[in-house]
């Protein structure tokens, strides 16, 4: 019982000594008074800046993402692989009819082809280089990239020599619109 005895009253000494410390000490200061800077609210950034964000990065400076075109929306940007291709028999084999997969006329230079799974039929592509293309055509090596989860975009050039040219092209940022 002694012990209890001896335990409470040096409890009892360690907070009375304790409350006697911070009984001295100075009351806090009160909160500084806040500034009210009139900051202007920051624009949005446009739908192209993701895209431009990507071309600097991939280290593409001589380009910049141009704003969607009138009755389009902006969609989304994604990294691409982008191939060329031309619509005659020497690139497309058997299937060179001088149609695209939505029946457009395929020796207008203005399609790509996508897999319309990834990308679809009616998108406007813009390409970093090449510029606006609709995405009316598609092919077996986008399916196969996209069952991969590639995003092949094939560009529809007027020439063999001007698919060479161009190549193969990894990693490239488009941008993707639907039409409104």
């Amino acid at each position: 019982m002694k012990i209890l005895q001896v335990v409470i009253l040096a409890m009892a000494g360690c907070l009375g000594f304790a409350a006697n410390e911070f009984a001295d000490s100075p009351e806090p200061s009160p909160e500084p008074s806040r500034i009210d800077w009139p900051l202007p609210v920051p624009a949005p950034p446009g739908p192209q800046a993701r895209t431009n964000y990507l071309l600097r990065s991939f280290g593409i400076l001589d380009q910049q993402a141009p704003e969607p075109p009138a009755g389009y929306r902006f969609w989304g940007t994604v990294v691409a692989k982008v191939t060329a291709y031309e619509p005659s028999a020497t690139s497309c084999s058997f299937s060179a009819d001088g149609k695209t997969s939505t029946l457009r006329n395929a020796w207008r230079m203005d399609g790509c082809a996508v897999a319309p799974e990834a990308i679809p039929y009616g998108t406007l592509v813009w390409v970093p280089g090449i510029g606006w293309r609709m995405a009316d055509d598609t092919g077996s090596a986008m399916k196969r990239s996209w069952k991969k989860g590639v995003y092949h975009i094939d560009v529809r050039m007027g020439s063999v020599s001007q698919c060479r040219r161009w190549g193969t092209q990894e990693m490239v940022p488009v941008m993707l619109c639907l039409p409104e």
